[in-house]
């Protein structure tokens, strides 16, 4: 089930050099594979954000997806790769 509100879990912290965001928490880190995904964690930098906020500003990017199918499908998978570090 996809959580109503995604947030950084505390402690979590988001850093950004040149091309790579990466979320860091303890010694743990997970940096963005794609521009998609810098561009989910940069929204969640400035706070809680619905998954169809997220989708909204995936819609609106340059790598925007074909329908809200895909959309929904890579806020899914940035779920699922960014778990450990986001709570709903």
């Amino acid at each position: 089930m996809i959580p109503a509100v995604l947030a950084f879990k505390p402690g979590v912290t988001l850093t950004a050099e040149g091309d790579a965001v990466c979320l860091t928490m303890g010694q743990r880190i997970r940096c963005a594979q794609n521009a998609r995904q810098a561009l989910l964690l940069k929204a969640l930098k400035r706070g809680s954000q619905s998954p169809e906020s997220l989708a909204a500003l995936l819609r609106e990017s340059r790598e925007a997806p074909e329908d809200d199918t895909q959309a929904a499908l890579i806020i899914a998978a940035f779920i699922l790769d960014f778990g450990d570090y986001l709570e709903a």
